[in-house]
């Protein structure tokens, strides 16, 4: 079993439920429809190549090497 690093991040409080989901979706990527859900596709997130575990809303363990050695720190840059 490898080594991870354990990642706790929260919004401000007060907050707006939009902010929320568009920080979720840049975070992890989502479903997303268009034409009133003629066209699904995925839209891709920070983590969406980021071996992960997600322990709960705010909470994720990822692995050493991918943490630091190019993986969310490349695509967090974009």
């Amino acid at each position: 079993m490898g080594e991870g690093v354990l990642l706790v991040f929260h919004l401000p409080s007060g907050s707006l439920p939009r902010r929320h989901q568009s920080f979720r979706q840049r975070l992890y990527g989502g479903g997303t429809t268009s034409w009133g859900g003629k066209y699904q596709y995925h839209r891709k997130g920070v983590l969406d190549e980021v071996p992960q575990v997600r322990l709960y809303w705010g909470v994720i363990i990822v692995r050493t090497e991918a943490s630091w050695n190019g993986g969310c720190e490349a695509r967090a840059r974009r």
